[in-house]
């Protein structure tokens, strides 16, 4: 019997479940209703979770290793496991008692008075990484502010209470002396010293990184400040997902973020008419739908409001055989799981998905990308429920996706299909449907997109603005996983690296695509896993924002920023404006609040275990000199959230050259939640001549407008007139009361 079967089976037994297949028929009989049944099967799940299968439970799993500290007299288990416990211990949040632990292991192994050997070098290492921890708990985390934990470290980001990062220097400068070659302890040294203001010059010159390690400051290029504690948006939790969208009809973007705890909230963030936002969750209806390491939006149900897709169980294995969760939006902001009555209920680890209209009927499919098993393809029967046709339609039956993201690469009017894959070559599926007959073919070799073989968040874009959608894939190495700082430290020292780096295809138009990330400069080691693009500057090119990051702690590596300057070539705008942060990264979201016309940021901040919380971030844009037009589409014969719709704005130059500005409507990156409303830069415009959208539909459809002008907002119903609005928008405060850490 498969994990899966066996694992439903034992939701039958516990009378959780009367059918236990997908057949929402029989489970709609039910007299709990689904929104009920997914607040109680969360809650059992979360209260039988096994923790030696799940390595973020590390509260019971101090419980567990401290049962294999009574058992037996092998010393080198009892060692072992006095190792584990005090890493659960750090993992939950009990720094200093895991430091206490830890010393007691390295008295019990290296003596009264130990010396660094390959006996005890990694319990220093842990010892120096507690004391580095408890810095940021004591300063970053309980006196947090705007600037707390962005490298480089400067204002109220500099420490005051200094004793954990002073004790890190110590050990890692005792560490260094012993094995001067270990650059994991080079890296955190220089991070421990940027804590208290002393780097670069308190670091001995052979162990310290570069000044330009994240980029050169531009003059042309400003800070973005985070304003999330001001406007009521620093939400304090674990790795989550994000979504921007309008969620209670007012015209004001609001922000749904997830936290992946088993019994983590979500927040939905709506913004306020006096300014700010205020977290409604609960008066939303979403107490109790807990946990999700990724978000994903559309108007599935074409009812003109944004329903969202919770993704559950990603990285957990066998211990994450969870359900995804459905929530329709009622219209009024509140939301109901129909997860069970739509036919998608299944149980797999997952982090990815997308909604795309796959046969060009006008209702939005949905394709999940799971870890270890069959892709889903679940095809919208336009009745609220869905039919699952994945194999049939010719997606993989195995697979550890990291990454699902659509798009028409091919400019043949269907949307195709990335995937990027853990520990293989991705996958790229041509749709070759006809009709109702869902059917794709897998092309990336072909297509020269098979690379990076350890690949996470990937999106499809036009980064040259030459009107075909090109790949990104960031790379994420498990064989380096354990060497992550070490190797970034490397690279910044201009060192030799093994682990995989990103990868840029250009189109080249014909089927297919060309390795462009070492002659566009971005050839960086990132480490991403949130990510997405927007044009933050305004020059028309996307720039993309990566959100960097592992489990274990040690992984304070900062958050990277690319300015895309022509279409041709990145440069890192980081340190420029800001965005390094070192805490872990997941959701990024592009999206123009305050509808002055350029975009902001939200991002996702926290990590995988239980005490690896942070705050997140939300960065107002200062404000650009390019011009710009923003767009909200509306399907009629399209899906009604324009997903898939082709923009095309043709412009005049202040040169007096002719180009065009292309847009596809889409939540931007696989673990990304952009705003599906059109924010499009114009550059240096000085006129439009003409909008030509191209809705995914059939048959094909295409509207064009002249007379637009620059730097407004209008709204676009399928086969209708532009209409110009002046919309509400965020008002931001300047201050206000600090959110809860």
């Amino acid at each position: 019997m498969s994990v899966r079967k066996l694992f439903v089976s034992l939701l039958c037994i516990g009378s959780l479940l009367s059918a236990c297949e997908n057949k929402p028929t029989q489970e709609a009989s039910i007299s709990k209703t689904d929104h009920q049944w997914m607040i109680d099967t969360l809650a059992t799940l979360a209260r039988e979770a096994d923790p030696t299968k799940v390595y973020a439970l590390n509260t019971a799993r101090i419980e567990e290793y401290g049962k294999e500290l009574y058992q037996g007299n092998d010393p080198q288990k009892q060692a072992r496991a006095m190792f584990l416990r005090s890493e659960e211990l750090l993992n939950s949040g009990r720094t200093e008692a895991a430091i206490g632990q830890f010393r007691a292991l390295l008295v019990a192994v290296g003596g009264e008075n130990p010396t660094i050997n390959e006996h005890t070098k990694r319990i220093m290492d842990r010892i120096a990484l507690s004391f580095l921890r408890l810095g940021e708990q004591q300063n970053c985390q309980l006196n947090h502010n705007a600037e707390s934990c962005v490298f480089p470290f400067r204002g109220g980001g500099i420490h005051t209470n200094k004793n954990g990062s002073e004790y890190a220097i110590g050990l890692y400068t005792d560490l260094l002396r012993k094995y001067p070659n270990d650059l994991e302890s080079r890296y955190l040294l220089n991070i421990a010293h940027m804590t208290l203001g002393t780097w670069p010059d308190g670091v001995p010159e052979e162990f310290r990184m570069p000044m330009d390690v994240l980029g050169q400051p531009h003059e042309d290029f400003p800070e973005f400040d985070d304003v999330g504690m001001a406007n009521g948006a620093a939400m304090n939790g674990l790795s989550g997902g994000v979504v921007i969208a309008d969620m209670n009809g007012d015209q004001r973007l609001d922000i749904l973020a997830s936290s992946y705890g088993f019994t983590d909230p979500l927040s939905l963030l709506i913004a306020q008419p006096e300014g700010g936002f205020r977290n409604e969750a609960s008066a939303a209806g979403l107490d109790g739908i807990t946990g999700g390491l990724n978000l994903v939006q559309a108007d599935y149900d074409n009812d003109g409001d944004t329903d969202v897709l919770v993704l559950r169980g990603g990285w957990f294995k066998e211990g994450g055989m969870l359900p995804n969760s459905l929530l329709q939006n009622q219209g009024d902001g509140t939301f109901k799981d129909v997860t069970r009555s739509s036919g998608i209920l299944s149980f797999f680890p997952t982090q990815t998905a997308t909604w795309c209209d796959i046969d060009l009927d006008g209702w939005l499919d949905l394709v999940i990308g799971n870890e270890g098993a069959a892709m889903e393809l679940f095809h919208n029967n336009g009745d609220g429920t869905f039919k699952e046709t994945g194999i049939q339609a010719g997606l993989s039956p195995q697979v550890f996706a990291k990454g699902v993201t659509a798009g028409d690469y091919d400019n043949d009017g269907r949307i195709d299909l990335f995937v990027s894959v853990l520990g293989g070559a991705n996958l790229l599926y041509h749709n070759d449907s006809e009709g109702s007959t869902l059917h794709f073919t897998e092309v990336a070799s072909s297509a020269g997109v098979n690379a990076p073989f350890f690949s996470f968040p990937a999106w499809f874009w036009d980064y040259d603005q030459d009107g075909w959608l090109d790949i990104y894939v960031c790379g994420y190495d498990l064989n380096d996983l354990s060497q992550l700082t070490g190797e970034v430290y490397a690279e910044a020292m201009g060192y030799a690296v093994t682990s995989e780096k990103p990868r840029l295809f250009r189109n080249m138009g014909d089927g297919t695509f060309e390795d462009r990330t070492e002659a566009a400069g971005l050839d960086k080691l990132a480490w991403a896993m949130g990510s997405s693009f927007g044009d933050l500057d305004n020059n028309g090119f996307p720039d993309p924002l990566l959100a960097t990051g592992a489990p274990d702690l040690s992984t304070l590596i900062p958050n990277q920023a690319y300015r895309n300057l022509d279409g041709k070539r990145f440069e890192e705008i980081t340190r420029a404006g800001r965005f390094g942060h070192l805490q872990k990264g997941h959701g990024v979201g592009f999206a123009d609040f305050d509808h002055d016309g350029d975009q902001d940021l939200y991002v996702v901040v926290g990590g995988a275990f239980e005490g690896d919380t942070f705050v997140n971030s939300l960065y107002r844009n200062p404000g650009t000199k390019g011009h710009w037009i923003s767009l909200w589409l509306e399907g009629k014969t399209a899906n009604r959230s324009a997903l898939g719709a082709r923009i095309e704005v043709k412009v005049v130059l202040a040169n007096g050259q002719r180009r065009s500005f292309y847009h596809t409507v889409s939540p931007g990156g696989s673990f990304g939640g952009n705003s599906l409303r059109a924010s499009i830069g114009l550059g240096d415009a000085i006129s439009i001549e003409s909008v030509e959208v191209t809705w995914p539909s059939v048959p094909f459809a295409t509207d064009i407008f002249e007379q637009v002008d620059l730097d407004h907002t209008y709204r676009l119903i399928q086969g209708e007139k532009l209409e110009k609005i002046t919309p509400e928008g965020l008002i931001w405060r300047e201050s206000g009361t600090h959110n809860h850490h």
